[in-house]
């Protein structure tokens, strides 16, 4: 019986010991606040602290995408500029938003129309996924996307560290000319 309880104590001191090691900074929450593909369920995974650096750069062939953003703890404020080889007028635009899990959501007002959208993008590593939008279906608020209904696949810009383009401390954030 001792001999029993000796192997019971020994294996619950392991499952902690791996448990531990696996998890170093208590960082557990439940999968529905870091799954960004909209499932839900009850399992719980590692979630690390995003730290995002303050400017991006993207390329699709000869499109180009800069974003800067500014980040306070969860929430977020920035510009982004799309510049395009064909005959669009490129996009500048400011934008305000927040982090939930690995997932960044933001309204995002043109500068010159005016006009406002909702952009998600996914953090993986050091890279920064804009989602495309796959369907829209109506909801009760405008600033409750639905997940699964965002494509993450790199279909649209992947945005890499970059070097921020400063002035006298300032950025040189304008539109006009290729990244």
């Amino acid at each position: 019986m001792k001999k029993l309880n000796f192997l019971l104590l020994i294996a619950l001191a392991l499952s902690y010991g791996i448990y531990a090691c696996n998890n170093p900074k208590n960082t557990d929450v439940s999968l529905d606040e870091v799954d960004s593909l909209g499932s839900v369920g009850t399992d719980t995974v590692r979630k690390a602290e995003i730290n995002l650096e303050p400017c991006y750069l993207a390329t699709i062939g000869k499109d180009s995408a800069f974003l800067e953003i500014k980040q306070h703890d969860k929430k977020l404020d920035g510009k982004i500029l799309y510049q395009y080889n064909d005959d669009r007028k490129p996009m500048y635009g400011a934008f305000t938003g927040e982090i939930q899990g690995d997932t960044l959501t933001v309204e995002l007002r043109d500068i010159e129309t005016e006009k406002i959208q909702q952009l998600t993008f996914l953090v993986r590593e050091e890279q920064i996924i804009q989602g495309q939008k796959i369907e829209e279906l109506p909801s009760k608020s405008s600033k409750n996307m639905n997940k699964a209904l965002v494509d993450y696949t790199g279909k649209s810009f992947v945005f890499l560290p970059a070097e921020c383009r400063t002035q006298q401390g300032k950025s040189e954030f304008k539109s006009g000319g290729h990244l």
